[in-house]
């Protein structure tokens, strides 16, 4: 009899799953999953962030270095040489304080690494990550083009842009580089001069005042001293640039003037595809980096992109 009942249960057919408890099921797993999808995506992104904000660690303990071994002076953003035809940036002054196999000293002329992609010794591709934040995605045309002549190695990073003797509007006490500076720190040269360098010949005694060639003694030219920066935690030294032409050792690039000038949407790359709308990484001339709203570094009163205030300038007043 006990083996009757036995054969019995085990005999009677297990029911199956209706069409509708399926239909549930997988409603409840697409509900969950475009819960947790949108998380997941935002999780990448700040990850990504974070790798962008790395990078520019690395280059601000790189500018450290660099202050350290140059009378507290802040890499100026551009060298154009337009006497030897070769250029230098700000990314080839720190590029020796970040591991490349090369160090820059008084009297080379031809110190620059092979930037281009066709060399017989190019840049270590590690030495080029570092320039490059994970989140600039965009294949520019110039990213494979070997005719180039840097290769296509692209940076996403440049410098805030002094306005020299240029004014930008109108604006006062520019030159020389002050603590009253309405504007950036990246200083820009041509052939070791400007238009109005003589009025700062006598502040600066390493600056190279020679006739030859500026590229002798390119770490001389003169640039902004941190002594006169009012608040170095709130003064940026790196951001992004995000443009088919900011090529790594480019000078055309390596500044930027506001914060209207982040990214070139000429090619379909949006702020939407970086970290998100109007949203950029910062490093500050005190080493620290941040991310921030582009509109959030534009000082206290100031609404208008195109013009250079509060992050954005030497002076802590604006």
């Amino acid at each position: 009899m006990k083996h009757q009942l036995l054969t019995r249960l085990f005999r009677t057919p297990r029911k199956a799953f209706t069409l509708i408890e399926l239909l549930v099921v997988i409603a409840i797993i697409a509900i969950l999953a475009g819960m947790l999808l949108p998380a997941l995506a935002k999780a990448k992104q700040r990850a990504i962030t974070s790798n962008c904000i790395t990078n520019l660690k690395q280059m601000g303990l790189a500018n450290g270095m660099y202050l350290a071994d140059n009378k507290q002076k802040l890499p100026y953003a551009a060298l154009i040489s337009v006497v030897g035809g070769q250029n230098y940036s700000w990314d080839d002054l720190i590029m020796g304080y970040m591991g490349a196999p090369y160090v820059m000293g008084d009297g080379q002329t031809n110190w620059r690494m092979a930037w281009d992609k066709t060399a017989a010794n190019p840049t270590p591709k590690a030495r080029q990550k570092a320039f490059i934040c994970p989140a600039d995605k965009q294949d520019w045309p110039s990213n494979s083009d070997p005719s180039s002549r840097y290769g296509g190695i692209r940076r996403s990073y440049t410098m805030p842009n002094h306005s020299m003797d240029h004014g930008h509007g109108g604006r006062g006490n520019i030159w020389p580089p002050n603590p009253a500076n309405n504007t950036a720190v990246g200083l820009w040269w041509w052939n070791g001069t400007h238009t109005h360098a003589s009025t700062w010949n006598t502040m600066d005694g390493d600056r190279d005042t020679t006739t030859g060639d500026p590229r002798t003694y390119a770490r001389r030219q003169a640039a902004v001293n941190e002594q006169i920066i009012q608040d170095v935690s709130g003064t940026m030294m790196i951001t992004e640039r995000i443009a088919n032409n900011n090529l790594l050792g480019a000078a055309g690039e390596s500044r930027i003037d506001n914060a209207n000038a982040h990214m070139n949407t000429g090619h379909g790359y949006s702020e939407d595809a970086h970290h998100g709308r109007n949203i950029y990484t910062y490093l500050f001339v005190d080493g620290h980096a941040e991310v921030l709203d582009k509109n959030a570094t534009l000082g206290l009163t100031n609404i208008n992109k195109a013009l250079q205030t509060g992050m954005w300038t030497i002076n802590a007043k604006d």
